[in-house]
């Protein structure tokens, strides 16, 4: 009696006709709930994506500058000769620039008879750039090392130090620091 209970069971669910639902596929409810959340998730995706792209695009142009002072510094041991790191503010052609070179000429700038060992100038595209306030050496826009690697002022025993200050778009800047043993940090 028992067997026939099961098996009555099992034929008359596929011949009885159900009254709930099917549950093949999805309701209109569920599909807009679904939407909604994707396009939450996808709206706070995008927002920080387009503030992380313009912080790494600053970050990046204080490692290439913390580079170049690096190399004028490495430069000034190597080559036993004073270096010199000079510093521009932004102006029409672009964002700010930072040239290393032995002054040959001892004008505290890098042009005419010097030798220029590196170059990096901010493109005007670029969400970074320095502004004339931001640049904090006390020989104003320059600074050199001497032949041991220690930055230097302008009399060229004193040593100097100093710091650099990226600016960024919505506030967000960093500082390249050059201590007075010749440390370079970014912060």
């Amino acid at each position: 009696m028992r067997a026939m209970n099961y098996i009555s069971l099992f034929f008359d669910k596929k011949t009885k006709k159900s009254s709930s639902r099917s549950d093949k596929g999805f309701t209109l409810v569920e599909l807009v709930v679904a939407i909604t959340i994707i396009v939450i998730i996808t709206t706070i995706a995008i927002s920080s994506v387009n503030t992380l792209i313009p912080r790494s695009r600053v970050k990046s142009v204080s490692r290439e500058i913390a580079a170049n002072i690096n190399n004028a510094k490495n430069e000034a041991i190597k080559r036993n000769l004073e270096t010199l790191v000079v510093f521009s503010a932004a102006s029409a052609t672009n964002k700010g620039s930072c040239t290393t070179c032995i002054d040959n000429n001892a004008d505290g700038s890098c042009s005419g008879p010097d030798t220029i060992l590196r170059s990096y100038t901010i493109k005007n595209d670029s969400p970074a750039s320095i502004s004339s306030t931001s640049i904090g050496f006390a020989n104003g826009y320059h600074f050199s090392f001497n032949p041991r690697g220690l930055p230097v002022a302008d009399d060229g025993i004193s040593t100097s130090s100093g710091k650099i200050k990226i600016n960024g778009k919505n506030g967000f800047s960093i500082s390249v620091e050059v201590s007075s043993v010749g440390r370079i940090k970014i912060n």
